[in-house]
């Protein structure tokens, strides 16, 4: 695996070269690549050409056997630049690993050229739930004979009685969520299944010391990602208590009285909340005040005496926030900081592609460097169910199991791509996607010449098409057939064909792909497509999108 050190140098090598783009523009000749959403910030320089935003070798992506790329862009003989040997992804440098050979943490992903002269590992599938690499017949907290599932330490699952607040076998020290440290002022978080560690908090507490009568409660936690908001009481024993969670009621009135509980004044982050009208730390929108109410619950005098899940406060058993995390590859934000997996080990966490999206290449060139990265459903809101597409528009995902994002033209579906509403806010908060080419997208929808993913011939009912005479899209992923897995590929992209028709950059025009659920077999296929003078035409309904995104190493 490689350091993000390599990253951040090939990030400095691309600036390099884009520092030439001042010079004349690419020579016609030039072997362009498929162009990008995003053009160059100046016109690339001779040998150069511009590839979603970054300047690129012209001789991308590859040159022809026995040449490599060199650093102005020309396909040079190995032999005219040293005599070196040509590597198997076509430069001179010594690779760590052979192109196809397995990598990742379990072995089960392989390694592919991310330029000539280096390697990326794509496709780990990583660490069980256990944090082991042994296929699972479960997950944490699943029924077995003798209770539920837990990890050991063997990173296996274990059947027992019950399982700890982390998904273990073994005692804690401490739930996780309840404070520690000085000051109390720390939180424990789950290390491993069987153990918690004690995080110290973003901002230091102060003083140790606080009076139960004067001490205001302070507020803690966040709105962002998995986590919540809450406050933190000043205890009994003159020591600042764990965050809990208190019912919010209305806002406070002028004079911050809330009769009901106590009233909170808040500040806010932008990365806290899309909702506000907060956009930097310190502005006026940033601030609000919050009655908490004080819920009816179990006495306490201790937090010994509550459920792990709570915590003794203000004489009240309370249900602890949530705290973050440790950033995982699942599309949530796990450690609560305004950002959707992409931390600083983000080439770990979800190698090059982003989460529910998979990396497709041209069978012929499977070691090559030109490949894309295709969600592997049709887009969604990210409030949208399985019977509600949802009302919030600030990016797409693509879920499994909810109702397609419909009725949106093509410039709507590529701002949803892009996270537009959301990185306004949130700078690089989500991954900036853009609309699939239509050869990219004919390729992760079959194998060349077939017109459906699952063959060559139509199968009434294996997507939703005329055939089944449904009245609407349904859900993603609802039709298992309606799939189609890349070559030495494990995971299929799902809904290529029928639901939705799927706006697509064609050469000089946009257009919709594949057909929708009123679609005959005909026009539902990966290979058919529709004018964008047409779309009017159709039932807002009809007409969906799905995203492509450029792998996230090397020029790809």
């Amino acid at each position: 695996m490689m350091t993000r050190h390599l990253w951040q140098a090939l990030a400095l090598v691309a600036l390099v070269l884009c520092g030439a783009c001042s010079e004349a523009p690419a020579p016609a000749s030039a072997q362009l690549p498929d162009p990008g959403d995003r053009p160059c910030a100046i016109p690339c320089g001779a040998g150069f050409a511009c590839d979603d935003g970054a300047c690129v070798p012209a001789c991308s992506p590859v040159c022809p056997a026995g040449t490599v790329c060199t650093e102005d862009g020309r396909c040079e003989a190995a032999s005219a630049i040293g005599g070196n040997p040509q590597n198997l992804c076509g430069g001179i440098t010594a690779l760590e690993a052979a192109p196809g050979e397995p990598c990742g943490p379990c072995g089960d992903g392989r390694w592919l050229c991310a330029s000539d002269e280096v390697l990326a590992c794509v496709d780990p599938i990583g660490t069980n739930a256990c944090g082991g690499c042994l296929a699972l017949p479960g997950v944490p907290g699943d029924p077995c004979p003798d209770g539920v599932f837990g990890c050991n330490d063997r990173g296996v699952l274990q059947c027992v009685s019950q399982i700890n607040a982390c998904g273990g076998v073994a005692t804690l020290e401490a739930p996780p969520g309840r404070p520690c440290g000085e000051c109390n002022a720390g939180t424990y978080a789950c290390a491993t299944p069987n153990s918690v560690t004690c995080r110290p908090p973003d901002r230091p507490a102060g003083s140790c010391a606080c009076d139960p009568e004067q001490t205001p409660w302070l507020p803690c936690g966040t709105d962002a990602g998995a986590c919540g908001r809450g406050v933190r009481p000043c205890l009994d024993d003159g020591t600042v208590g764990p965050c809990v969670v208190l019912p919010i009621g209305d806002a406070c009135e002028a004079d911050g009285d809330c009769p009901s509980g106590v009233c909170i004044a808040e500040q806010i982050g932008p990365e806290e909340s899309l909702e506000d009208a907060c956009v930097i730390g310190d502005e006026p929108a940033c601030q609000r005040q919050r009655c908490r109410e004080l819920p009816d619950a179990a006495t306490c005098v201790t937090s010994e005496t509550c459920r792990a899940s709570e915590a003794c406060a203000a004489g009240r058993c309370l249900p602890i926030v949530a705290p973050p995390t440790d950033e995982r590859c699942n599309g949530v934000d796990d450690d609560c900081d305004g950002r959707i997996d992409n931390d600083e080990r983000r080439f770990d966490i979800c190698g090059v592609c982003p989460f529910n999206t998979l990396l497709i290449t041209n069978a012929d060139r499977d070691f090559g460097r030109r490949r894309i990265c295709m969600d592997v459903t049709e887009a969604s809101r990210p409030d949208a169910t399985d019977v509600d597409a949802g009302t919030v528009e600030t990016h797409a995902q693509p879920v499994f199991g909810v109702l397609p994002w419909t009725g949106v033209s093509a410039e709507q579906a590529r701002a949803a791509c892009a996270g537009s509403a959301y990185n306004a806010q949130i700078p690089g908060g989500v991954v900036e996607r853009r609309l699939c080419i239509v050869d990219e997208w004919q390729l992760g929808c079959s194998v060349p010449d077939d017109p459906y993913p699952y063959g060559p011939q139509h199968i009434a009912g294996a997507c939703n098409d005329a055939s089944l005479e449904t009245e609407g899209p349904w859900p993603t992923g609802s039709l298992p057939e309606c799939t189609y897995v890349q070559p030495r590929g494990r995971f299929a992209h799902w809904d290529l064909v029928g639901n939705v028709a799927e706006w697509t950059r064609a050469p000089d025009a946009v257009v919709l792909s594949g057909g929708h659920f009123a679609s005959s077999p005909e026009q539902a296929t990966c290979r058919a497509s529709i004018d964008a003078s047409r779309s009017a035409t159709l039932a807002p309904e009809a007409i969906g999108f799905r995203c492509c995104a450029a792998p996230l190493v090397g020029n790809l």
